[in-house]
């Protein structure tokens, strides 16, 4: 692997990204092998930890309610 992370090819091309994730620490994933001028895509967080968006995926997109919320994790049905 290490062979494929050091090839100044890829390198050239940005192929790898470094990301900070707050429990697995620093690590190295692939970019998006497409290529758009006028559309770039680029990774600018990792991936979030369990339960991080729980308040704003369950209450602001779905509407549930504050207190209900607290009373699921509380409960255990949500982590």
């Amino acid at each position: 692997m290490q062979d494929v992370l050091n090839d100044p090819q890829l390198a050239a091309r940005h192929h790898f990204v470094e990301l900070e994730h707050p429990i697995v620490g620093r690590y190295v994933v692939e970019a998006n092998g497409l290529r758009f001028s006028d559309a770039p895509m680029t990774f600018r967080r990792p991936a979030p930890c369990l339960a991080a968006d729980n308040r704003e995926t369950y209450c602001d997109l779905l509407g549930l309610g504050e207190g209900e919320l607290d009373e699921l994790t509380r409960d255990g049905v949500l982590a």
